[in-house]
């Protein structure tokens, strides 16, 4: 039973030669290779790029506890170990002072009563240095090291929670829509299957959105906008997007009135419309966001549309005030 591995680096490959490295296989070691594309063990690359290292293991049927070390280090001598179960790793791997980094793959396994392994000799190890200088970017040509919302892309980009927009374009000054928050917050979730039918006439049977709204009025996350409408393709506002995390906070369990705290100091507050006052109140209380400082002052525009960069800002801050 062969198990591939992936990790997706941020750079591209720039050779276009296709070579093995081989892990020994002796005894009860897993007989493995890792394929990547490269010269003399090394591989040049270039910024904003991406390439794909894979690790192929021959895993016995039977086998259980599968678990993957990805060793990352700068040098070979300071080997750092990510863990990943069941063969599933993407990782962010950190380059030294010349722009170079080494990596190498281990596995263990039981077989009955016997655990068993992948080798980790030197000769496995690959060195990558890239053609540039400084941290390697995001492969989105509009999403930059640098931007103050870099990490926040990249953050809901690797845990599947956001995808570009196609053309290596990430557009994170484009407009969100209902429908799309909705998705991304059935994937935080799980993406869990629902046999009820959708409550919103129109919410079209099929659509990409379809069982993410299903699950979440199921749950009294989200309401509509009246007359059994939800509105999927209506751009969300900022105290819309409060609310339905608020809800979702709720559902599961995290809410403390203790967090809803209207500091006073927005120039618009005011604006906020009563029933998202409540939500839009937790939603500074837990720091989702913080307003947008102008020279007349701190504002909420609690009515503005949330744009992409906006949306994955607030996605990250939320997983990580929850740990989620």
């Amino acid at each position: 039973m062969k198990k591939i591995v992936s990790v997706l680096l941020l750079l591209s490959v720039l050779l276009s030669s296709l070579s093995m490295v081989a892990f020994a296989a002796e005894g009860g070691e897993l007989p493995a290779f890792i394929e990547v594309t490269y010269r003399e063990n090394e591989i040049e690359t270039q910024l904003h790029q991406n390439v794909t290292l894979q690790a192929y293991f021959d895993i016995p049927d039977g086998a259980e506890e599968t678990t993957i070390q990805w060793y990352v280090a700068s040098t070979p001598a300071a080997w750092g170990e990510i863990y990943a179960e069941n063969c599933e790793s993407i990782i962010d791997v950190p380059t030294d002072e010349e722009g170079s980094w080494y990596y190498r793959c281990h596995v263990t396994c039981k077989v009955g009563e016997d655990y068993i392994s992948s080798p980790t000799e030197e000769f496995a190890t690959v060195k990558l240095t890239v053609k540039g200088s400084g941290v390697p970017s995001m492969f989105f040509d509009d999403v930059k090291v640098g931007d103050w919302f870099y990490h926040d892309v990249e953050y809901v980009y690797y845990n599947l929670l956001m995808n570009g927009v196609g053309d290596g374009k990430f557009a994170p000054n484009a407009t969100t829509t209902r429908g799309m928050i909705v998705t991304i917050l059935h994937r935080m979730e799980g993406q869990p299957e629902m046999t009820a039918e959708c409550p919103f006439v129109d919410v079209a049977a099929g659509s990409y959105y379809e069982k993410a709204i299903t699950w979440a009025a199921f749950y009294g996350i989200v309401n509509g906008v009246g007359d059994n409408k939800f509105a999927p393709d209506d751009n969300i506002t900022r105290e819309q997007f409060a609310a339905i995390f608020f809800r979702y906070a709720q559902y599961k369990g995290w809410y403390n009135e203790d967090d809803c705290v209207m500091t006073g100091g927005f120039a618009d507050q005011n604006q906020v419309s009563d029933w998202a006052f409540e939500a839009m109140s937790w939603a500074i209380g837990v720091e989702l966001i913080n307003g947008m400082q102008t020279s007349d002052g701190l504002y909420l525009m609690p009515q503005g549309n949330a744009i992409r960069c906006q949306a994955a800002a607030i996605i990250h801050r939320f997983c990580e005030y929850f740990n989620k």
